[in-house]
């Protein structure tokens, strides 16, 4: 989580765009529930809040819901009194679990997350959130997205395949007897696109609404992280060749608009291996 978190404090200082679209009327406004996941490092359970308008910054998680949908874990007329005393991180599929823990790591208290915050039992409550559902990602701090995995079971960390990214020590001819920088040995670029491309959640046309509305999306792919903002896209293995801004937020940007056009997307990437930039 370093690197995540390095890359929300770079978007915090230094961009301004997306500093003047975090300004804007209504960002941090809390929806009608949010999880309160408790402070960093936190051993207490996480538990469902009503905020009634309360204003703090809060996360959203995108995830597929896929088979397991039927034994998902879900708030009901019948249990929502009780989540807003306890709901048991043993009890949450692992995706969800995943979620509650880096929304800790990020020092972020409220968490939403669609089968818990909207009691799924009651017509009402779902037709007033799910026509919420522009402003609650659209404000929101973060939006996590569980890009890799097919359902909730999945997770967002995943077992990363072996030499994804591969580190190891490099001599110099020099100092034959000392190892000196770190060789870092990437994947070729454009399967690490097809990856992202081709991802689970990205079939999901839901899924692709709430990542277009957010701000700033942390993807948990495959094999890395994938940022996206409104100015700046970086992974883990050094691509950051889409530009991220435009006045539009994102309708336009090179990496969403191509989602689904990737002849287009390739060709964009010719040189992306010698264009590695580090933040």
């Amino acid at each position: 989580m370093k690197t995540a978190v390095a890359w929300i404090e770079h978007c915090n200082e230094f961009h301004s765009i997306c500093a003047k679209y975090r300004c804007q009327e209504g960002w941090h406004t809390l929806p009608s529930r949010v999880i309160d996941v408790g402070v960093p490092d936190s051993l207490s359970e996480p538990y469902l809040f009503v905020p009634n308008g309360q204003r703090a910054p809060y996360v959203c998680l995108s995830h597929c819901w896929g088979s397991t949908a039927s034994t998902l874990i879900k708030t009901t007329k019948g249990n929502l009194e009780a989540l807003k005393k306890q709901i048991p991180l043993a009890v949450l599929p692992r995706t969800f679990a995943d979620a509650v823990r880096i929304t800790r790591a990020t020092n972020i208290r409220y968490l939403w997350i669609d089968s818990l915050c909207i009691v799924q039992d009651n017509t009402d409550d779902w037709q007033n959130e799910a026509a919420a559902m522009t402003s609650i990602y659209k404000n929101a701090y973060l939006t996590i997205a569980a890009t890799a995995s097919k359902d909730s079971s999945g997770g967002c960390f995943r077992p990363r395949r072996p030499f994804s990214l591969l580190r190891r020590p490099q001599r110099k001819p020099t100092q034959p007897s000392r190892p000196s920088e770190t060789l870092l040995l990437y994947p070729n670029s454009i399967h690490t696109i097809y990856d992202i491309l081709e991802a689970p959640l990205h079939t999901r046309g839901w899924a692709f609404q709430e990542l277009i509305l957010s701000c700033r999306t942390l993807n948990f792919c495959e094999d890395q992280l994938l940022w996206h903002c409104l100015e700046r896209t970086a992974t883990e293995d050094g691509v950051t060749d889409f530009p991220g801004y435009n006045k539009d937020h994102k309708s336009t940007d090179l990496f969403f608009s191509k989602l689904g056009t990737k002849i287009g997307l390739i060709r964009d990437i010719t040189d992306i291996d010698s264009q590695r930039i580090y933040w």
